[in-house]
């Protein structure tokens, strides 16, 4: 399996794209690497798009993430 220091996100704005690819960048992402989602800012008010995603994700792995970015491209590093 291959594994990687830093993923960069940027392609569909839908809320179960984000989430799969997050899911399967979770997969790939050594501990200490940087998962990286463009655009994040653009949908931050939405019900639907990259934040709701993000949030998800986070949710779901509350103990394993860090968010070391909040503007308009989110940066999270594995712990």
């Amino acid at each position: 399996k291959k594994v990687y220091d830093i993923i960069y996100l940027d392609g569909s704005h839908l809320t179960p794209d984000v989430f799969q690819d997050a899911m399967h960048s979770h997969q790939m992402i050594e501990s200490g690497g940087i998962i990286l989602f463009d655009d994040a800012g653009f949908d931050e008010n939405k019900q639907d798009g990259i934040m709701p995603a993000i949030n998800q994700f986070l949710a779901k792995y509350p103990d394993e993430y860090k968010v070391l970015l909040k503007e308009w491209q989110w940066m999270i590093q594995k712990i």
